[in-house]
Order: C-alpha cells, then sequence, then structure tokens
C-alpha cells in the first residue's frame, strides 16, 4: 500500500526530473543555435560595414542589400522568438538593438543611393527640356 504509492510518486519524479532534463539540454541547444545565428548575421554586418567603408555605395550589389533584408528579417524574428523563453532578455535586447542598428545602416545607403541618382534624373530633366 504505502511502499507501492512511495515507489510509483518516486518513478513520476523521475520522469519529471527527466524531462526537465531533455528540455534543459534542448533550450541549451537552441540558445547556443541562436547565439551561433546571431554570431553570423554579426559578422555579415561587419562585412557590408567594412564594405561600405572602403566603397562608394554604389559597389553594393542586390545581393548586399538582400543580406541586409534577410538579415534584419531573421534578428526581429529571433526576437519574436525568444520573447517566449525566460532567460534571454539579454539576447532579445541584443538582437532589438542589431536590428535597429541595421536598419539605421539601410536607411543610410538608401539615402545615398537617392541622393547619388538625383544627379542623372536632374540630367535627364534638363536635356529632356533642351
Amino acid at each position: 500500500g504505502k511502499s507501492a504509492g512511495i515507489a510509483d510518486s518516486s518513478a513520476r519524479m523521475d520522469a519529471l526530473n527527466a524531462d526537465i532534463a531533455t528540455l534543459a539540454r534542448r533550450r541549451e541547444r537552441d540558445r547556443k543555435g541562436f547565439l551561433h545565428t546571431i554570431e553570423l548575421k554579426n559578422l555579415t554586418i561587419r562585412h557590408l560595414e567594412e564594405q561600405l567603408n572602403w566603397r562608394s555605395t554604389g559597389s553594393l550589389t542586390k545581393a548586399d542589400l538582400q543580406v541586409l533584408s534577410d538579415t534584419a528579417i531573421t534578428l526581429g524574428l529571433a526576437h519574436k522568438t525568444w520573447v517566449h523563453v525566460k532567460g534571454t532578455e539579454p539576447w532579445r535586447t541584443r538582437a532589438t538593438n542589431q536590428l535597429q542598428k541595421l536598419n539605421a545602416i539601410v536607411l543610410r545607403i538608401l539615402g545615398e543611393i537617392r541622393d547619388s541618382n538625383k544627379p542623372a534624373e536632374s540630367l535627364i530633366v534638363v536635356e529632356e527640356a533642351a
């Protein structure tokens, strides 16, 4: 009676502890994957920033701009995914900050592209008027 109940409770506790350990391992694996993804995105951003510092904006390819866009999407998804996991606040903050910086870079690039296109547009208008 009593010892069977204790054994049953002990078995349930062992099963729960095993589930907790499995979830903890899964969370750690996911966390490491997330950190790896963020590091890859950081390397991409640093690489693109170096390209911006060494070349004019006109040297950016559509593929470069797509990488910036994809990185922004990934950072946004990372933040949304981790919002439901306790203990990830620093990583969510980091992802949000990086996303804001990336968006600022994109806006700056787009502004430079627009500015570099203005003289050509004004030349076209002058030529059409002539």
